[in-house]
């Protein structure tokens, strides 16, 4: 995924679990738009990761990536993660869904805001042959 993503024009930075997320998120929180994670994950599940996020930057973006299908993920729980795409996910949806996500903030805030480049996220299934 990480190919794709750079290939698309983004730096990306990779995180191996919750925990690792949430600290490489603080050294660089300022260079980060976007962050897309696995919903479930070691150490912190996607959530947690999320909410510990929005206490220190609540305008971060997220597009949440799971092996469960978005109707599975039930009540709250589901409503606060917004953004759900199912694996595998292909990197035309991926790369599109970051598009939209990121247009919508710039379309919200003025011509100030910087260019989107930067994406933390937690490695996930790539469909075969789309690298």
């Amino acid at each position: 995924m990480r190919i794709v993503l750079e290939a698309h024009g983004y730096r990306v930075v990779e995180a191996v679990d919750g925990k690792e997320a949430l600290a490489k998120f603080r050294t660089s929180k300022n260079k980060i738009d976007i962050v897309v994670t696995d919903v479930i994950m070691p150490n912190m599940n996607g959530k947690e990761l999320a909410d510990l996020i929005r206490q220190e930057t609540p305008d971060m973006r997220f597009i949440f990536v799971s092996g469960y299908t978005p109707a599975s993920l039930k009540g709250k729980w589901r409503e606060d993660l917004g953004l759900v795409i199912s694996k595998p996910v292909s990197p035309a949806l991926l790369t599109r869904k970051i598009r939209e996500v990121l247009d919508e903030v710039r379309s919200k805030t003025s011509l100030q805001k910087t260019i989107f480049k930067s994406l933390l996220m937690q490695p996930c299934d790539v469909l075969p042959g789309d690298v």
